[in-house]
């Protein structure tokens, strides 16, 4: 995902550039850039009031995150034949996963796809998200996520609260209606 950032601080993301290009109803340059962590923690500062910066500043990512160890000998798996819509390759293979993790007791079952590999992936990756939370609690990946996007929706919120308001006060002082 990419974002335009306006000429006051092109000087300052002259490596993460991509194009330059230059607005037809303007005289500023802008430029396309990559919205990763060094690009976030230049732009923060000078963006913190501008409409430029909503999504930029995300407190975490996948990518960042510590999440609990999975170990291979702690986990228990079976595969068994899947359900639903698919007909007699459905009824035929077994590429619906089930995984077991033995410490806590946690079970997955996985049959998005009709890759088994795939499944199994899915099934740690789920099974992963389901530990962490567990172990973490509100200090989760995923907590901390619903944590931010609720955030996100208040200030949005009382954001429109304030443009209605305004909007009022403006057709009231005008005579409009």
């Amino acid at each position: 995902m990419s974002r335009w950032i306006l000429s006051p601080i092109r000087n300052l993301l002259s490596s993460q550039c991509r194009n330059q290009t230059r607005h037809q109803d303007c005289h500023l340059w802008s430029r396309n850039i990559n919205n990763s962590t060094a690009v976030n923690s230049l732009l923060i500062p000078f963006l913190r009031h501008s409409k430029l910066s909503y999504g930029l500043a995300r407190q975490i990512s996948k990518k960042s995150y510590q999440f609990p160890e999975l170990r291979e000998e702690d986990l228990e798996e079976h595969f068994e034949r899947g359900s639903g819509p698919g007909g007699q390759a459905v009824n035929k293979t077994a590429n619906c996963v089930f995984l077991k993790h033995k410490p806590t007791g946690l079970v997955v079952k996985c049959h998005a796809t009709r890759s088994q590999e795939t499944n199994r992936k899915r099934a740690r990756e789920t099974l992963l998200v389901k530990l962490d939370d567990l172990i973490n609690g509100d200090k989760s990946f995923r907590s901390q996520q619903i944590k931010e996007l609720s955030e996100d929706k208040a200030q949005k919120k009382t954001k429109a609260c304030k443009n209605l308001e305004l909007k009022k006060s403006f057709k009231e002082r005008e005579g409009l209606e």
